[in-house]
């Protein structure tokens, strides 16, 4: 609680082993040569923590029995990204600011999970979240802004979920995203309407005609 971890060799906390627990809260975790936090196995518990200026991603979650929890935590200026979900880990994470990281704010792949809650995701340098090869995201109320490469970018067989409605990925409540980037497998996504991030593709519009 409290701490300073500033540039370490590898990880500033490595969590691993299918027990293992740590829980972090209100500590720094700056300009480590690879991740702030690496989790390969075991749960970790994130509170108010900044993250920042890391070589690699500032959260980086991996393998089936690795989870993070995240509440009130801020990720930036990660050198390859701001939070990464991959191999079947599962993340939660609300009222986060991930911002300012080289590559996409929120990458999930491989099976990742991630629930996301009232996050600011923001000035990233790809998506605010990316979704990838199978990963799935369900999102609340969540604002995913100024992205290089827009809002969200889904690519494979990545996919959302809505609670209100059957799209392929939704945020649901008043969370907004500038703009949804597809690749050709991923179905069913639209352009973000400002209030929710997706909804379904609606009819085609005539063409206006000419006065």
């Amino acid at each position: 609680i409290r701490c300073r971890l500033l540039g370490n060799a590898n990880a500033a906390v490595d969590v691993s082993g299918a027990k293992s627990r740590a829980v972090i809260t209100e500590c720094v975790l700056n300009d480590g040569v690879k991740a702030g936090l690496l989790v390969t196995g075991g749960s970790a518990i994130l509170q108010s923590n900044l993250i920042e200026g890391n070589g690699q991603a500032g959260v980086c979650v991996q393998g089936p029995a690795a989870s993070v929890s995240m509440q009130g935590d801020t990720v930036s200026r990660g050198k390859q990204g701001g939070v990464w979900v991959r191999d079947s880990a599962a993340l939660s994470m609300s009222g986060c600011t991930v911002e300012g990281n080289a590559n996409a704010g929120v990458e999930v792949s491989g099976g990742g999970r991630v629930t996301m809650e009232r996050n600011a995701i923001q000035r990233n340098g790809h998506a605010g979240l990316c979704v990838l090869e199978g990963a799935s995201a369900e999102c609340f109320e969540d604002k995913i802004t100024d992205g290089l490469r827009g809002g969200v970018h889904a690519r494979g067989t990545g996919r959302g979920r809505s609670s209100r409605e059957a799209t392929t990925f939704h945020c649901t409540g008043r969370g907004s995203a500038e703009k949804a980037q597809t690749g050709r497998r991923a179905a069913g996504l639209a352009k973000s309407t400002g209030d929710d991030t997706f909804k379904p593709p609606g009819p085609a519009q005539p063409a206006a005609r000419e006065a």
